[in-house]
């Protein structure tokens, strides 16, 4: 699977063209989507990262490794939107459920 080999390398331009033939080819492979929500995320774009674990998870929605990066990606967005907006009193609370989500404290 020549896309993985892409991933791991941080060849973002092989990785993309990799990535697009490869849904071309499968488009109902939801590991595909995974990595794209990956290296999405990876690059500092976490809205299109959950757009593409959304892909993943509706064609696999008891995958344990998609549940986890979809968590991931929520915390993430949490995290920034603290940063943004600290006296928001949802968004602290949403941060402070999330870690303790992950026994973090």
């Amino acid at each position: 699977m020549r896309v993985s080999v892409y991933y791991a390398t941080d060849k973002d331009r092989a990785f993309e063209e990799a990535l697009q033939e490869a849904l071309r080819i499968d488009p109902y492979e939801p590991f595909y989507y995974y990595l794209q929500a990956n290296m999405l995320n990876k690059k500092g774009r976490p809205s299109q990262a959950k757009t593409a674990l959304s892909h993943a998870l509706e064609l696999r929605p008891e995958s344990p490794l998609y549940l986890a990066v979809e968590y991931k990606l929520k915390e993430t967005y949490i995290r920034n939107a603290v940063r943004l907006d600290p006296e928001d009193k949802q968004y602290q609370d949403e941060f402070l459920e999330a870690l303790q989500h992950r026994n973090v404290i």
